[in-house]
């Protein structure tokens, strides 16, 4: 089956805050970033809505980057997680869906993957009012599936300027 959707919508506030800073990126020229949206369908014995396929990430675009590739974009994979715990788990391949909130492994492959085809990726997480900005590669290798990482001084804490999460450090 899939996700159900009602949990899904619990990062909606975050993700709604990262438009925001994306549409502030590309009124500045900075970035262009987009909503990855999955088609959902709906069960009708259980009555809920369900997602019909897993996704690699949760936006994607592309960032310019100043003085690199003559000013060609870099393209930029972005997974947002608004889990207000202590630490996020990075979930085991065999994990069941629905068996607990954090970084999915095939959300996790998938960023490594890019990243390491020279695309920008990141893991945002939001917890405890603080946003920290995490390679997926770095997670891989420090912590790997079935960790969790710690919402502590090792991590890269994100500005936050007014209204936006300035994760790029460009505002």
């Amino acid at each position: 089956m899939g996700i159900p959707v009602s949990k899904a919508y619990r990062g909606v506030p975050f993700e709604n805050l990262l438009l925001i800073t994306g549409e502030e990126y590309w009124r500045r020229r900075i970035a262009f970033i987009e909503k990855n949206e999955v088609a959902t369908g709906f069960n009708k014995q259980r009555r809920k809505m369900f997602f019909k396929k897993k996704k690699g990430c949760d936006f994607f675009g592309a960032h310019w980057v100043k003085g690199l590739n003559d000013g060609a974009p870099v393209p930029l994979f972005i997974e947002a997680k608004d889990i207000n715990e202590e630490s996020l788990r990075l979930l085991q391949p065999w994990a069941k869906p629905g068996t607990g909130s954090g970084v999915k492994y095939h959300q996790l492959q998938y960023l490594v993957t890019l990243q390491r085809a020279w695309c920008e990726c990141w893991i945002l997480w939001r917890t405890g009012g603080k946003v920290y900005r995490i390679s997926p590669l770095w997670a891989l290798e420090h912590y790997g599936p079935g960790k969790s990482i710690p919402a502590d001084d090792t991590l890269v804490l994100v500005p936050q300027k007014h209204h936006f999460i300035d994760f790029l450090f460009r505002m």
